[in-house]
């Protein structure tokens, strides 16, 4: 028959808790913005021939990487 061991139930909680705490802490970061787009839609077919915008995060933006995905107005 196997014995309760309190100190080893407390350092399993302990070793638990911090875990948890690691985990949700990944998980509880700020999310990110997109800000500042242009052509931002304020009126129908906006000339530019650029897209522009602001990617922003408390925890910094590193990484980025855009793809635009082109549809040809005219065959549809």
């Amino acid at each position: 028959m196997k014995t309760f061991t309190p100190t080893l139930f407390l350092r399993s909680v302990a070793v638990l808790t911090a875990a948890g705490a690691l985990l949700s802490a990944a998980v509880a970061q700020a999310q990110p913005a997109i800000n500042n787009v242009y052509p931002n839609g304020t009126y129908l077919l906006q000339p530019s021939s650029t897209l522009s915008f602001t990617a922003s995060s408390p925890a910094g933006v590193t990484n980025v990487s855009v793809q635009l995905t082109l549809t040809n107005m005219s065959t549809l």
